[in-house]
């Protein structure tokens, strides 16, 4: 029988989220709006997710078991505008925001990071279901036969989302960097980042796993390969080989500024691992004595990959010199 205990997304939300890659005062629009997204994202998809959640979890539920994502983008799209209402009115109450041109931008900027966090956190969340169902089949017709119930109780509703604001560049020629690197991070980022995170899921579950023991000597061996310069490399080229191959010719130096990769890294990273562990509670609150076994399993897999742990530095190596 299956138990409907609410998880606490805040909780897990506010204890793992703390972006700061635009460090210090600058002059440069975007970069501002970045920094203005970063400081209030947080909050801003918490307030969304208390009266969204429900739609949301039924939809990610229903997408791990039909693989139709489509209901989950419009949950997505659905979410956006208060996302972004809120990052606005806590940027005027604070003075950040000085005229129109300003608060274009900052849509442009709010919208990028909640669509690359919502995007993998949807496909993290999902991906974490059909694991489950895959080591345990067993559980596959309720969990889906659930699924269907509450995708049906919660459907999300069909909106556009709020369109981009900046398309004419013309009246930002001294930025034509900024957005030339935003526009990048929007087309190739979440693929890119769910190609390089696949290669080492090994060490991200296990990190996360360790997360959730509130293993801290674990947490800190494994944060050595996920934080590390190699890590983060890969994932720029990725990003890099994305855009020659769509555009047949390389990513110019001149116009990419890494630095709003590097935003969405942080923003990624935070919702992958927000949504794995989200995934899981809600598996605890509805098959308890199965999760017994899983979190059986996550204490011997962190045990496992700590003792394979120089292994997954030779394959980082390896990667990293590969695309050198």
């Amino acid at each position: 029988m299956i138990n409907k205990r609410v998880v606490s997304f805040s909780v897990i939300f506010m204890a793992l989220v703390s972006l700061n890659v635009f460090a210090g005062v600058t002059d440069n629009p975007f970069r501002k709006s970045v920094k203005i997204t970063e400081a209030y994202l947080p909050k801003a998809i918490l307030t969304m997710w208390q009266s969204e959640h429900l739609i949301w979890r039924a939809q990610l539920f229903n997408s791990a078991c039909e693989e139709n994502t489509q209901a989950v983008k419009h949950a997505i799209n659905a979410g956006f505008t208060l996302v972004n209402q809120v990052i606005i009115d806590q940027a005027i109450i604070n003075h950040q925001l000085i005229d129109e041109n300003a608060k274009l931008i900052l849509q442009d900027s709010n919208k990028l990071y909640y669509q690359i966090f919502s995007r993998v956190y949807a496909y993290a969340y999902t991906e974490r279901l059909r694991i489950i169902q895959q080591y345990h089949p067993e559980i596959s017709a309720d969990l889906c036969a659930h699924a269907k119930t509450i995708s049906q109780q919660y459907p999300s509703d069909d909106l556009p989302i709020v369109p981009w604001q900046l398309t004419d560049q013309t009246e930002f020629k001294a930025w034509q960097a900024d957005l030339f690197s935003m526009r990048v991070v929007n087309q190739h980022f979440v693929a890119a980042f769910i190609k390089r995170q696949q290669a080492f899921a090994h060490i991200i579950d296990a990190e996360i796993y360790a997360m959730m023991q509130q293993n801290e000597k674990a947490i800190s061996a494994f944060s050595a390969l996920s934080d590390s310069y190699q890590y983060n490399h890969l994932l720029m080229k990725e990003i890099t080989q994305a855009y020659s191959e769509v555009k047949g010719k390389k990513l110019p130096d001149e116009l990419w500024r890494a630095s709003y990769a590097e935003a969405a890294s942080l923003s990624a990273t935070y919702a992958y691992k927000l949504a794995t562990i989200s995934a899981l509670r809600q598996i605890r609150a509805l098959y308890p004595e199965l999760y017994q076994r899983i979190e059986a399993h996550t204490i011997s897999y962190v045990k496992l990959q700590l003792s394979r742990l120089k292994m997954s530095k030779s394959q980082l190596n390896e990667a990293f010199n590969q695309h050198e």
